[in-house]
Protein backbone atom coordinates (compact mmCIF):
# COMPACT_ATOMS: atom_id res chain seq x y z
CA UNK A 1 0.00 0.00 0.00
CA UNK A 2 1.59 3.27 -1.11
CA UNK A 3 0.82 6.92 -0.39
CA UNK A 4 -2.00 6.91 -2.93
CA UNK A 5 -3.51 3.78 -1.42
CA UNK A 6 -3.37 5.19 2.10
CA UNK A 7 -4.85 8.45 0.86
CA UNK A 8 -7.72 6.53 -0.71
CA UNK A 9 -8.22 4.75 2.61
CA UNK A 10 -8.66 8.11 4.35
CA UNK A 11 -11.45 9.01 1.94
CA UNK A 12 -13.05 5.57 1.97
CA UNK A 13 -12.91 5.41 5.76
CA UNK A 14 -15.23 8.40 6.04
CA UNK A 15 -17.63 7.04 3.42
CA UNK A 16 -17.61 3.56 4.94
CA UNK A 17 -18.23 4.90 8.43
CA UNK A 18 -21.04 7.15 7.31
CA UNK A 19 -22.91 4.12 6.01
CA UNK A 20 -23.07 2.92 9.60
CA UNK A 21 -21.41 -0.42 8.80
CA UNK A 22 -18.09 0.09 10.51
CA UNK A 23 -17.62 -2.14 13.52
CA UNK A 24 -15.35 -0.85 16.22
CA UNK A 25 -12.97 -3.81 16.30
CA UNK A 26 -12.62 -4.07 12.53
CA UNK A 27 -12.16 -0.32 12.20
CA UNK A 28 -9.55 -0.27 14.96
CA UNK A 29 -7.53 -3.13 13.41
CA UNK A 30 -7.71 -1.65 9.92
CA UNK A 31 -6.57 1.73 11.16
CA UNK A 32 -3.65 0.17 13.05
CA UNK A 33 -2.52 -1.63 9.89
CA UNK A 34 -2.68 1.59 7.90
CA UNK A 35 -0.65 3.43 10.55
CA UNK A 36 1.98 0.67 10.54
CA UNK A 37 2.32 0.80 6.75
CA UNK A 38 2.44 4.60 6.82
CA UNK A 39 5.31 4.51 9.29
CA UNK A 40 7.18 1.96 7.16
CA UNK A 41 7.03 4.14 4.03
CA UNK A 42 8.09 7.26 5.91
CA UNK A 43 4.96 9.38 6.13
CA UNK A 44 5.66 10.58 9.71
CA UNK A 45 9.18 11.57 8.69
CA UNK A 46 7.86 13.58 5.76
CA UNK A 47 5.39 15.36 8.04
CA UNK A 48 8.13 16.23 10.53
CA UNK A 49 10.34 17.64 7.75
CA UNK A 50 7.50 19.71 6.29
CA UNK A 51 6.57 21.12 9.70
CA UNK A 52 10.20 21.86 10.61
CA UNK A 53 10.85 23.68 7.35
CA UNK A 54 7.62 25.63 7.69
CA UNK A 55 8.67 26.72 11.17
CA UNK A 56 12.14 27.70 9.96
CA UNK A 57 10.70 30.17 7.45
CA UNK A 58 9.85 32.52 10.30
CA UNK A 59 13.22 32.03 12.02
CA UNK A 60 16.93 32.11 11.20
CA UNK A 61 18.28 29.92 8.43
CA UNK A 62 19.17 26.37 9.47
CA UNK A 63 21.39 24.23 7.28
CA UNK A 64 20.55 21.03 9.16
CA UNK A 65 17.03 20.85 7.76
CA UNK A 66 16.27 18.79 4.70
CA UNK A 67 15.36 20.83 1.63
CA UNK A 68 11.68 20.84 0.83
CA UNK A 69 9.84 21.48 -2.39
CA UNK A 70 7.49 24.43 -1.90
CA UNK A 71 5.11 22.94 -4.46
CA UNK A 72 2.06 21.82 -2.42
CA UNK A 73 1.64 18.89 -4.81
CA UNK A 74 5.17 17.57 -4.31
CA UNK A 75 5.55 14.01 -3.03
CA UNK A 76 6.86 15.14 0.34
CA UNK A 77 3.96 17.51 0.92
CA UNK A 78 1.49 14.88 -0.19
CA UNK A 79 2.99 12.40 2.26
CA UNK A 80 2.71 14.94 5.06
CA UNK A 81 -0.89 15.71 4.19
CA UNK A 82 -1.85 12.03 4.15
CA UNK A 83 -0.15 11.47 7.51
CA UNK A 84 -2.02 14.39 9.05
CA UNK A 85 -5.28 12.88 7.80
CA UNK A 86 -4.38 9.53 9.36
CA UNK A 87 -3.57 11.20 12.69
CA UNK A 88 -6.87 13.08 12.61
CA UNK A 89 -8.82 9.88 11.86
CA UNK A 90 -6.96 8.07 14.65
CA UNK A 91 -7.88 10.75 17.16
CA UNK A 92 -11.53 11.01 16.20
CA UNK A 93 -11.85 7.21 16.29
CA UNK A 94 -10.23 7.11 19.73
CA UNK A 95 -12.51 9.88 20.95
CA UNK A 96 -15.71 8.24 19.73
CA UNK A 97 -14.87 4.68 20.77
CA UNK A 98 -12.69 5.35 23.86
CA UNK A 99 -9.72 3.61 22.26
CA UNK A 100 -6.01 4.33 22.79
CA UNK A 101 -4.43 6.76 20.32
CA UNK A 102 -1.77 5.07 18.20
CA UNK A 103 -0.36 8.35 16.88
CA UNK A 104 -0.18 10.08 20.26
CA UNK A 105 3.53 10.86 19.72
CA UNK A 106 2.70 12.76 16.53
CA UNK A 107 0.68 15.85 17.46
CA UNK A 108 -1.19 17.51 14.63
CA UNK A 109 0.48 20.71 13.39
CA UNK A 110 -0.60 23.96 15.02
CA UNK A 111 -1.48 26.49 12.34
CA UNK A 112 -3.32 29.83 12.40
CA UNK A 113 -7.05 29.35 12.93
CA UNK A 114 -8.12 32.64 11.37
CA UNK A 115 -7.22 33.58 7.79
CA UNK A 116 -6.47 37.04 6.41
CA UNK A 117 -10.18 37.67 5.83
CA UNK A 118 -11.10 36.87 9.41
CA UNK A 119 -12.65 33.53 8.47
CA UNK A 120 -12.11 30.34 10.47
CA UNK A 121 -9.82 27.78 8.85
CA UNK A 122 -11.75 24.68 9.85
CA UNK A 123 -8.88 22.23 9.36
CA UNK A 124 -6.66 24.23 11.73
CA UNK A 125 -9.50 24.39 14.26
CA UNK A 126 -9.99 20.62 13.99
CA UNK A 127 -6.28 19.95 14.46
CA UNK A 128 -6.24 22.02 17.65
CA UNK A 129 -9.41 20.33 18.89
CA UNK A 130 -8.09 16.83 18.25
CA UNK A 131 -4.79 17.60 19.96
CA UNK A 132 -6.80 18.65 23.00
CA UNK A 133 -8.94 15.52 22.65
CA UNK A 134 -5.87 13.35 23.11
CA UNK A 135 -5.17 15.07 26.43
CA UNK A 136 -8.80 14.75 27.50
CA UNK A 137 -8.59 11.00 26.92
CA UNK A 138 -5.39 10.89 28.99
CA UNK A 139 -7.24 12.50 31.91
CA UNK A 140 -9.13 9.25 32.48
CA UNK A 141 -5.84 7.48 33.18
CA UNK A 142 -4.51 10.36 35.27
CA UNK A 143 -7.54 10.20 37.58
CA UNK A 144 -6.74 6.55 38.36
CA UNK A 145 -3.17 7.39 39.32
CA UNK A 146 -2.25 8.38 42.85
CA UNK A 147 -1.76 12.07 42.20
CA UNK A 148 -2.38 14.80 44.73
CA UNK A 149 -5.41 17.05 44.42
CA UNK A 150 -3.30 20.10 43.45
CA UNK A 151 -1.63 18.06 40.69
CA UNK A 152 -4.99 16.94 39.32
CA UNK A 153 -6.35 20.47 39.39
CA UNK A 154 -3.28 21.81 37.56
CA UNK A 155 -3.58 19.18 34.82
CA UNK A 156 -7.30 19.81 34.38
CA UNK A 157 -6.86 23.57 34.36
CA UNK A 158 -4.12 23.35 31.73
CA UNK A 159 -6.50 21.47 29.43
CA UNK A 160 -9.28 23.91 30.26
CA UNK A 161 -7.02 26.81 29.27
CA UNK A 162 -6.37 25.22 25.89
CA UNK A 163 -10.11 24.80 25.32
CA UNK A 164 -10.75 28.42 26.27
CA UNK A 165 -7.99 29.68 24.00
CA UNK A 166 -9.43 27.70 21.11
CA UNK A 167 -12.94 28.99 21.84
CA UNK A 168 -11.76 32.60 21.85
CA UNK A 169 -10.01 32.40 18.47
CA UNK A 170 -13.14 32.57 16.25
CA UNK A 171 -15.57 35.47 16.49
CA UNK A 172 -18.58 35.02 18.76
CA UNK A 173 -20.85 34.95 15.72
CA UNK A 174 -19.11 31.76 14.53
CA UNK A 175 -20.34 29.93 17.62
CA UNK A 176 -23.97 30.77 17.01
CA UNK A 177 -26.38 28.08 15.86
CA UNK A 178 -26.35 27.36 12.14
CA UNK A 179 -30.08 27.22 11.54
CA UNK A 180 -31.78 24.37 9.72
CA UNK A 181 -28.80 23.07 7.75
CA UNK A 182 -26.21 20.55 8.89
CA UNK A 183 -22.66 21.88 8.89
CA UNK A 184 -19.23 20.56 9.82
CA UNK A 185 -18.76 23.59 12.04
CA UNK A 186 -21.80 22.67 14.14
CA UNK A 187 -20.49 19.15 14.74
CA UNK A 188 -17.06 20.28 15.88
CA UNK A 189 -18.56 23.02 18.06
CA UNK A 190 -20.66 20.29 19.65
CA UNK A 191 -17.54 18.25 20.36
CA UNK A 192 -15.77 21.28 21.82
CA UNK A 193 -18.44 21.57 24.51
CA UNK A 194 -18.24 17.82 25.11
CA UNK A 195 -14.48 17.97 25.66
CA UNK A 196 -15.06 20.75 28.17
CA UNK A 197 -17.48 18.49 30.02
CA UNK A 198 -15.06 15.57 29.97
CA UNK A 199 -12.23 17.77 31.19
CA UNK A 200 -14.05 18.85 34.35
CA UNK A 201 -16.48 15.98 34.94
CA UNK A 202 -14.53 13.92 37.48
CA UNK A 203 -13.71 16.89 39.69
CA UNK A 204 -17.16 18.40 39.23
CA UNK A 205 -18.79 15.22 40.54
CA UNK A 206 -16.61 15.46 43.65
CA UNK A 207 -17.61 19.07 44.36
CA UNK A 208 -20.18 18.07 46.98
CA UNK A 209 -17.35 16.62 49.09
CA UNK A 210 -14.62 19.15 48.28
CA UNK A 211 -15.35 22.85 47.81
CA UNK A 212 -12.07 23.31 45.93
CA UNK A 213 -13.83 21.96 42.85
CA UNK A 214 -16.37 24.78 42.62
CA UNK A 215 -14.87 26.14 39.38
CA UNK A 216 -14.91 22.67 37.84
CA UNK A 217 -18.53 22.20 38.87
CA UNK A 218 -19.65 25.54 37.46
CA UNK A 219 -17.70 25.12 34.22
CA UNK A 220 -19.03 21.61 33.72
CA UNK A 221 -22.58 22.75 34.45
CA UNK A 222 -22.37 25.59 31.91
CA UNK A 223 -20.81 23.29 29.32
CA UNK A 224 -23.59 20.73 29.87
CA UNK A 225 -26.22 23.40 29.31
CA UNK A 226 -24.53 24.52 26.11
CA UNK A 227 -24.08 20.91 25.01
CA UNK A 228 -27.74 20.09 25.54
CA UNK A 229 -28.79 23.16 23.54
CA UNK A 230 -26.47 22.24 20.69
CA UNK A 231 -27.75 18.66 20.76
CA UNK A 232 -31.35 19.83 20.42
CA UNK A 233 -30.50 21.81 17.29
CA UNK A 234 -27.90 19.41 15.83
CA UNK A 235 -29.45 15.96 16.27
CA UNK A 236 -32.44 16.38 13.91
CA UNK A 237 -30.03 17.54 11.19
CA UNK A 238 -27.84 14.43 11.24
CA UNK A 239 -28.53 12.26 8.18
CA UNK A 240 -30.03 8.82 8.67
CA UNK A 241 -27.29 6.24 9.13
CA UNK A 242 -24.69 8.81 10.18
CA UNK A 243 -21.88 6.75 11.70
CA UNK A 244 -21.52 8.87 14.85
CA UNK A 245 -25.21 9.26 15.69
CA UNK A 246 -25.10 6.90 18.66
CA UNK A 247 -21.93 8.60 19.92
CA UNK A 248 -23.60 12.00 19.68
CA UNK A 249 -26.56 10.62 21.66
CA UNK A 250 -24.30 9.15 24.33
CA UNK A 251 -22.40 12.41 24.71
CA UNK A 252 -25.68 14.28 25.11
CA UNK A 253 -26.79 11.70 27.67
CA UNK A 254 -23.68 12.51 29.73
CA UNK A 255 -24.69 16.18 29.80
CA UNK A 256 -28.30 15.34 30.65
CA UNK A 257 -27.36 13.14 33.62
CA UNK A 258 -24.99 15.75 35.03
CA UNK A 259 -27.64 18.47 34.75
CA UNK A 260 -30.12 16.30 36.62
CA UNK A 261 -27.60 15.53 39.34
CA UNK A 262 -26.61 19.18 39.61
CA UNK A 263 -30.17 20.44 39.98
CA UNK A 264 -30.91 17.81 42.62
CA UNK A 265 -27.80 18.83 44.56
CA UNK A 266 -28.79 22.51 44.38
CA UNK A 267 -32.02 21.72 46.26
CA UNK A 268 -30.12 20.39 49.26
CA UNK A 269 -27.23 22.86 49.09
CA UNK A 270 -26.95 25.83 51.40
CA UNK A 271 -28.46 29.08 50.18
CA UNK A 272 -25.03 30.64 49.63
CA UNK A 273 -23.86 27.72 47.50
CA UNK A 274 -27.12 27.62 45.55
CA UNK A 275 -26.90 31.33 44.79
CA UNK A 276 -23.32 30.95 43.58
CA UNK A 277 -24.40 28.15 41.29
CA UNK A 278 -27.01 30.56 39.89
CA UNK A 279 -29.24 27.71 38.79
CA UNK A 280 -32.80 27.86 37.65
CA UNK A 281 -33.93 24.32 38.33
CA UNK A 282 -37.14 24.69 36.34
CA UNK A 283 -35.31 26.09 33.33
CA UNK A 284 -32.70 23.33 33.51
CA UNK A 285 -35.40 20.66 33.75
CA UNK A 286 -37.07 22.15 30.70
CA UNK A 287 -33.80 21.97 28.79
CA UNK A 288 -33.33 18.35 29.86
CA UNK A 289 -36.88 17.49 28.78
CA UNK A 290 -36.22 19.00 25.34
CA UNK A 291 -32.99 17.04 24.97
CA UNK A 292 -34.66 13.78 26.00
CA UNK A 293 -37.53 14.42 23.59
CA UNK A 294 -35.02 15.07 20.81
CA UNK A 295 -33.29 11.79 21.64
CA UNK A 296 -36.58 9.88 21.58
CA UNK A 297 -37.56 11.35 18.22
CA UNK A 298 -34.15 10.42 16.80
CA UNK A 299 -34.57 6.85 18.06
CA UNK A 300 -37.98 6.58 16.37
CA UNK A 301 -36.55 7.91 13.12
CA UNK A 302 -33.84 5.24 13.04
CA UNK A 303 -36.03 2.38 14.29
Amino acid sequence: MGVLGIGCFSDQFSEYSQLGRARVRKTWLTLRRVIAVAELIGLPRAAVVVQANAASQSGPFRSDLEPIDEDPYSEQNQKAEVWESICAIDRITAMMCSLPIATVNFPLPVRPIIDMNGEVILQSFIHRLFNIASRVLELDDIHTQKKSIPELINIVMATDQELQTLAQAPAKSWWQEHGSQMSKEALFQYWHSYFTIRTHLRLALAYEHDQRFLYNFMTCFSACQEHAKRYISLRPLLPAGFFASSIVDLQAFTAIVFLLLATDESKTASSSVASRQNMNAQQTRGLVDQAVETMELAAKRTA
